[in-house]
C-alpha cells in the first residue's frame, strides 16, 4: 500500500493522484510510465531479439571500456603534479667523496713520508706528494661535481616539464573521451525502453542471449524477465 508524500493518506497502487489532496502519487507515475514504455516496445522474433542483444553487448562493451579509460585517467589527474619549483641539486652532494679520497691520500703520503725520514729526497717527494695529490684530488672533484649537478638538474626539470605535458594532454584526452561518453550515452537511450537499469551492461546482455540461444527464452523480453 502507498502512502501520499504530501498528506499521508493511503493510496493503491492504481492512484495516480491523491483524493484527498491531489498530489502526484510518484511511485503509481513512474508504474506508469514503465507500463507504457514496456507498451511500446516493440514486437521481436527470436532472431530480432538475438541481434538486439548481440549489439546491446557490443555497445555496452565499448561504453564500460570507455568508462574504465575516463576513471583511469581521472585517477592519474588526481594524483598531485609537480608544483612550481623543481629540486635542484647542489654541487656538494657529489663532491663530498672527493674529500674523503683527498684526506685519504694526505695521510697515506704523510705516513710513508714519516717512514722515509732517514732517505732526505723520498721523504721530500713523500710530503710533495701529501701536498699535491689531495689538491688535484680536490680539482678533478669540484669538475666533475659540477657536470654530475648540472646533469641532475636538467634531467629534473626535464621530467617536470614531461610530466606537465603528460598532464595536459591527458586532461585533453579525457575531455574527449567525456564527449564521446556523451553521445554513446545517448545512442544507449533506445535501449531504455526494453532493458531495466540493473540489466544494462554487457554481462547481463550476454546471459540474455545464452537463454535465447538455448532455447530457454523465446524473445528478449522473455529472457529479460529471466535474468
Amino acid at each position: 500500500m502507498a502512502i501520499c508524500v504530501n498528506c499521508g493518506t493511503e493510496l493503491t497502487g492504481e492512484d495516480v493522484f491523491c483524493p484527498k489532496c491531489g498530489a502526484k502519487n510518484v511511485i503509481a507515475t513512474d508504474a506508469v510510465s514503465e507500463a507504457t514504455a514496456v507498451a511500446a516496445a516493440p514486437e521481436m522474433t527470436k532472431e530480432e531479439s538475438i541481434a538486439f542483444a548481440e549489439k546491446a553487448v557490443t555497445l555496452y562493451k565499448n561504453y564500460e571500456r570507455l568508462k574504465k579509460e575516463i576513471d583511469d585517467n581521472r585517477s592519474q589527474l588526481s594524483k598531485p603534479g609537480p608544483d612550481g619549483m623543481v629540486k635542484q641539486y647542489s654541487a656538494f652532494r657529489f663532491f663530498w667523496p672527493y674529500l674523503i679520497y683527498a684526506a685519504v691520500a694526505l695521510n697515506v703520503f704523510y705516513f710513508f713520508a714519516r717512514l722515509s725520514s732517514r732517505s732526505y729526497g723520498m721523504a721530500m717527494f713523500m710530503l710533495l706528494a701529501a701536498l699535491v695529490v689531495p689538491v688535484v684530488l680536490l680539482i678533478v672533484g669540484g669538475v666533475s661535481a659540477r657536470r654530475k649537478r648540472d646533469a641532475s638538474n636538467e634531467l629534473a626539470v626535464r621530467a617536470v616539464n614531461d610530466r606537465r605535458r603528460h598532464l595536459d594532454e591527458l586532461k585533453k584526452e579525457t575531455s574527449m573521451l567525456e564527449t564521446k561518453r556523451i553521445r554513446m550515452a545517448a545512442e544507449l537511450k533506445e535501449y531504455e525502453a526494453i532493458i531495466p537499469a540493473s540489466l544494462r551492461n554487457s554481462s547481463s546482455m550476454s546471459k540474455a542471449i545464452i537463454l535465447l540461444k538455448s532455447n530457454k527464452a523465446e524473445t528478449i523480453y522473455q529472457a529479460i524477465e529471466m535474468l
